[in-house]
């Protein structure tokens, strides 16, 4: 997203009449960029992260939803798994033997 301006705005509180000092920030974004915009602004804040002005390649990521973002934050669970092995029976014609495999 091209970042168009960046500022300051005084904004009057209604229930207080306070004025108050408001970080603006004006985005050149695509209908569906905007779409997300306004689905993170409902759902909570939004925290920008402005690069370089000669930083301009693409980076590309998976994206995250609300749920893998906050299980990141939780400890991992340890999987344990037991060594096991497996037996397989080979049939070559009329010899059935029985060929014993480890798991790594």
């Amino acid at each position: 997203m091209l970042v168009l301006a960046a500022g300051t705005k005084i904004e009057k509180d209604v229930k207080t009449r306070k004025s108050t000092q408001v970080d603006v920030i004006t985005l050149e974004v695509t209908p569906t960029e905007a779409e997300k915009l306004a689905l993170a602004a409902t759902e909570g804040k939004i925290q920008l992260a402005i690069r370089g002005f000669k930083d301009t390649d693409d980076v590309l990521t998976r994206g995250t939803t609300r749920n893998t973002l906050l299980a990141s934050y939780s400890p991992k669970k340890k999987i344990y798994r037991k060594k096991t092995s497996y037996t397989v029976e080979v049939i070559k014609g009329t010899n059935i033997s029985k060929l014993k495999l480890k798991r790594r």
